[in-house]
């Protein structure tokens, strides 16, 4: 092999060598690594196709130019590859030095080379990234399914269960009060495992104002509670765990239906509502009777407004409900309070009613189709279902 040959395989290593450093860049980097070897190559290739043009052999450095910016300050291992190819930094432009016409076409071959493997980085770094949110959305889906199949079995486990308790006692209860224990009886149904769930401390405000009702307090005790100086504490072994839940089981049974005849009690239904008006009429002084076509019209539109303030309040319960009672306040009942104010104030009319009653029943029905739940309302037994229809066309 002559001299020059040796030269020429030992020029062409160092170029691979070089574009190797620009191909080994970080997962992070190799998309501007990409950039810079594809702007070389067709930097040098203009060298190539066109020798005699000056302007292919003087290039700004400057901070805000684009070879600057693409090549110069991007990525590590440019600035080598392009000494190696003939280039020179002078002051604030890189410019050809060497015109090696072999070293310049091997660099453009070289740089070929180097794209194909960045090319091959991106496409198997962009896979992992498809596969990554693929697992992701399908451990989302999975846990989506347990956690339904959870509530579902949750449901089931409440329906076989003897509702315990004394109804009568827990429906007096304040309805936040009942909705509290529920939450707490549901929690550890959901979770028999984590002891968090069957420690109550009384010094806790929310539990305190549970535990400050004696309907409340002894509905723990039923239901396997024991107080332990200042905790209320539900305790298991493996053995009886399955005799456990199924007295927490009964305990909520027994809360869903004093939580139902609660909200009977403080629901007042459009026709009680009507019914009530025409015996106040009917008991009136004549004086006070509607006087006219204008004032019976008006008198219509605001039982009509009211029938739609229950509806959307009914719906606002449904969806709140469906999503398993989260929380401790029933924000539907302040909202059926403040539509009645804007209905008086005038700010909200017939139309606007309409509307949003026909919001609600979109959102209540995208949560059933979400959770899988065709129930009037989780907290309603589905046992009691048919009786409770009966008891509403009663009505």
């Amino acid at each position: 092999m002559s001299a020059s040959t040796s030269e020429l395989a030992r020029a062409k290593q160092d170029l691979q060598d070089a574009a190797q450093a620009i191909v080994n860049c970080t997962d992070a980097d190799v998309e501007k690594a990409y950039e810079a070897c594809r702007t070389m190559k067709k930097l040098i290739g203009n060298v190539v196709r066109d020798p005699t043009e000056p302007k292919y052999e003087r290039l700004k450095v400057t901070e805000n130019s684009t070879f600057n910016k693409a090549v110069w300050s991007s990525v590590k291992g440019t600035r080598p590859f392009l000494a190696m190819a003939g280039f020179k930094q002078q002051g604030f432009e890189v410019v050809l030095v060497s015109r090696s016409a072999v070293a310049l076409t091997t660099a453009v071959d070289v740089l070929d080379s180097a794209l194909l493997d960045l090319q091959l980085r991106i496409t198997g770094k962009r896979e992992k990234a498809v596969e990554a949110a693929h697992s992701a959305h399908v451990r989302r889906e999975q846990m989506r399914e347990e956690a339904i199949q959870a509530a579902k079995d949750i449901d089931k486990l409440v329906d076989q269960a003897e509702p315990a308790g004394d109804i009568e006692a827990l429906s007096a209860l304040p309805g936040p009060a009942i909705e509290r224990l529920l939450v707490v009886f549901r929690n550890i149904l959901r979770s028999p495992g984590d002891e968090k769930y069957r420690r109550l401390n009384t010094g806790n405000d929310k539990v305190a104002a549970i535990t400050s009702h004696p309907a409340a307090a002894a509905h723990l005790l039923l239901c396997g509670f024991r107080l332990e100086a200042t905790h209320y504490v539900l305790s298991f072994g493996e053995a009886d765990r399955d005799t456990a839940l199924r007295h927490v089981a009964g305990g909520v049974r027994g809360l869903e239906k004093a939580l139902l005849v609660e909200s009977n009690r403080v629901a007042l239904s459009f026709e009680e509502f009507t019914a009530y008006k025409h015996k106040v009429k009917k008991h009136a002084p004549a004086q006070e009777a509607p006087k006219g076509p204008l004032d019976k019209a008006k008198q219509e539109e605001r039982w009509t407004a009211m029938a739609l303030i229950n509806d959307v309040q009914g719906l606002m319960e449904q969806e709140w409900l469906l999503k398993g009672a989260v929380g401790f306040e029933a924000p539907f009942r302040k909202a059926g309070i403040e539509l009645r104010k804007q209905y008086a104030e005038g700010s909200v009319g017939l139309i606007e009613l309409n509307a949003l009653r026909d919001t609600w029943e979109a959102n209540v029905h995208a949560v059933k189709v979400d959770t899988g739940k065709t129930l009037i309302h989780t907290l309603l037994p589905s046992r009691e279902t048919e009786e409770h229809d009966a008891d509403m066309k009663g009505r």
